[in-house]
């Protein structure tokens, strides 16, 4: 698990990516999870 934080530079807002890596199975190959969340400014 990482978290990557992404800032967009037209409005400012911040979003967090939280990525995990799994193995599918099926399809033999590495899969990616990712959850986006946005940070309030007062937590930075």
């Amino acid at each position: 698990m990482s978290l990557v934080y992404v800032t967009n530079k037209n409005n400012g807002t911040t979003y967090v990516y939280e990525s995990t890596n799994y193995w599918d199975k099926e399809k033999k190959q590495s899969q990616l999870y990712n959850t986006l969340g946005v940070v309030p400014p007062t937590t930075l």
